[in-house]
């Protein structure tokens, strides 16, 4: 475990950064839609108006932990991805799109494109707000938001897609209902770049449960074709559309349909729409682990309580690090179909709750 410490102290400090690797065009504002837990209580004037339905439950990342020795001893379940990013293979698509739209002679410039890709411009601005990038990063917004129609009196909300994509990033990963809001984790990501060579997010979240939240975002919405709509069919029963998955978790040559409308009625968006076909994979997965950290009162157990810290000896091991390599006990049968799990694809592995890992340090 030595050698494996050494090489994860290493990986660590020489990859992970701050500094975003991607393209330009792509450095999207990072962190607007995680859940508020404790609002900012100070009085200062760009103190921020929090309404109580802002303010998450603790119980979205918290779970009560057996092996502390206090009443309310709490952890956390964490899931960790090394994902990475292919920003040519989004500029490829990029072109792609902008050049059926100008033979279409429609109008589709490089903002709005990435918007509809993303859910958001660059600044934050969510693309069912605005069609063009207004400098507001917000995050109180669902997609039942009335706004007028163009070219027409009457007014729609974006719940059947006439803004924002279906299978626009940030809608795939949070479809924003009432349903839903239980379902969010906290995340974050640092960047790698591996000499220019390889570049991408080392993601990290945390959540109550895998099953029911991790797991639902990644394998139920995002990598399912299918969207659950707010309305019923005849038998009652959600309605469905097959609007393909996160299109930045796609695989080469899934296609999608594209349109160059904004907030217009549906025969509108028909005759501005085409079909487009992701050349390359955008976002690979390359491993990754769940994990369970303790209360602080579990760690408290484990050493006396007047331990001298400055002489204390290092541990003989470390927690999991990135460029660990991960192998994942996939599911047998993976469903296509709305009620099942997301098929499985060359882009990305399932994560199942109780996977069997694997561990073994990268050669590198």
């Amino acid at each position: 475990m030595g050698d494996l410490n050494k090489f994860g102290k290493r990986f660590y400090l020489s990859m992970g950064t701050k500094e975003n690797p991607l393209h330009e065009d792509y450095h999207f504002e990072e962190g607007i839609s995680n859940p508020v837990f404790f609002p900012d209580a100070s009085l200062g004037k760009d103190r921020k108006a929090y309404k109580k339905t802002d303010v998450a439950p603790l119980d979205l990342v918290l779970i009560l932990d057996k092996g502390g020795n206090q009443k309310f001893s709490c952890g956390s379940f964490g899931a960790f991805m090394k994902l990475r990013i292919n920003d040519k293979a989004i500029k490829a698509l990029e072109s792609e799109i902008k050049t059926k739209a100008q033979a279409g002679s429609m109008n589709a410039g490089s903002d709005f494109i990435r918007a509809a890709l993303v859910g958001r411009f660059t600044d934050g601005t969510p693309f069912s707000l605005s069609d063009t990038p207004r400098a507001n990063p917000t995050n109180h917004f669902d997609y039942n938001e009335v706004i007028r129609l163009k070219n027409a009196r009457a007014a729609e909300t974006d719940e059947e897609g006439v803004r924002c994509p279906f299978y626009a990033h940030i809608r795939k990963a949070n479809p924003r209902t009432p349903e839903t809001r239980s379902v969010r984790i906290a995340r974050r990501g640092v960047f790698y770049n591996e000499d220019g060579k390889e570049k991408g997010l080392l993601f990290l979240s945390f959540q109550r449960s895998l099953e029911d939240q991790f797991e639902v975002i990644l394998n139920n919405w995002m990598l399912n074709r299918y969207t659950h709509l707010l309305d019923k069919d005849e038998k009652g029963e959600p309605k469905n559309v097959d609007a393909g998955k996160d299109i930045l978790f796609s695989a080469a040559g899934d296609t999608y349909q594209f349109s160059t409308a904004w907030n217009e009625h549906q025969n509108a968006r028909q005759a501005k729409s085409f079909k487009i076909t992701v050349p390359e994979t955008i976002v690979d997965f390359l491993g990754g682990i769940y994990f369970f950290t303790p209360s602080i009162s579990f760690f408290r157990k484990l050493a006396p309580a007047k331990t001298n810290r400055a002489a204390a000896s290092p541990p003989d091991s470390m927690p999991f690090l990135p460029g660990t390599e991960i192998f994942l006990k996939q599911d047998q049968n993976p469903g296509d179909m709305p009620h099942q799990r997301a098929p499985e694809s060359p882009a990305m592995l399932h994560f199942i709750a109780g996977t069997e890992v694997q561990l073994q340090p990268s050669e590198k």
